[in-house]
């Protein structure tokens, strides 16, 4: 999609945090954030067969799994998991 951003998983962002100085005193899970392939290719310009192929390849790893990732009509709905982490500067 042409960003730099850069989303961590729990197991990546855990060290880095220590690593910068914080201490990690809790870590939940968050709502999950739906997302909905419209809306991405929206934000990022991104044209019909972009998003096919952004569905293909996760549909080719993954596969639907209602919690997580499925199919619509024009595209697919995702489910994002983030996490809120509560910490102090050590």
């Amino acid at each position: 999609m042409g960003t730099q951003k850069w989303f961590g998983t729990l197991a990546e962002m855990e060290p880095l945090l220590k690593e910068i100085g914080w201490s990690i005193c809790q870590v939940r899970p968050a709502p999950k954030i739906p997302l909905d392939s419209m809306d991405l290719a929206e934000r990022y310009s991104l044209s019909p067969q972009q998003i096919i192929s952004i569905r293909e390849e996760i549909a080719q790893g993954y596969n639907q799994k209602p919690e997580v990732f499925t199919f619509t009509e024009d595209g697919f709905l995702a489910w994002l998991q983030a996490y809120i982490f509560t910490c102090k500067a050590v």
